[in-house]
């Protein structure tokens, strides 16, 4: 059952399955491109809202999965966030955290996000950290910073009914089915 306590409140559910979604970004030293993508990548110009960073990506192999994460990791220009995209799938609070390297330097993260994007914030001792300037982003960079991201993405989720967009989603489940 779901809605419970209200539209997207449910009580526990023993039913409820979860899928956990992850990822590993790495944050080393780059050069910031102003047009917001790599020359000859994404076609970016000087209108685009991000900028890229050749040291910010993805960071994923045999130690390090990923999962709901997508390889495109950005810049906002007008607040000096990391936006990491995601696959999409609903998700609740996203927890980030720094690894050793972080915790070495003092540096802190928080994120908010939605359903296609996470946004993380990076902060030292003085204050938030604003990673869209060429000595914001150089004051973090190391060699191996990891940013460990994880969020959890309700795999099924029964409704009580009057949710619009999940009643929607389970007509259309029902039909290709064959149920009524």
């Amino acid at each position: 059952m779901a809605d419970e306590h209200g539209p997207y409140m449910d009580a526990t559910n023993p039913d409820s399955e979860f899928e956990i979604r992850t990822g590993v970004i790495r944050i080393t030293p780059g050069a910031l491109h102003s047009q917001g993508y790599v020359d000859g990548e994404g076609g970016g110009d000087s209108t685009t809202p991000f900028y890229m960073n050749t040291g910010l990506y993805l960071h994923a192999n045999s130690g390090h999965i990923s999962s709901g994460v997508l390889p495109e990791v950005l810049i906002e220009k007008a607040s000096g966030r990391i936006r990491v995209q995601t696959d999409g799938a609903i998700n609740g609070a996203p927890i980030v955290t720094g690894d050793e390297t972080a915790a070495a330097n003092r540096l802190m993260f928080g994120a908010s996000g939605g359903n296609d994007y996470i946004n993380i914030t990076c902060s030292d001792e003085n204050g938030p950290v604003n990673l869209a300037t060429t000595s914001g982003y150089d004051s973090i960079a190391s060699g191996n910073l990891n940013l460990w991201i994880a969020w959890l993405s309700p795999k099924v989720r029964g409704t009580t009914g009057g949710v619009p967009r999940l009643d929607a989603l389970e007509a259309r489940i029902a039909k290709l089915e064959g149920t009524p």
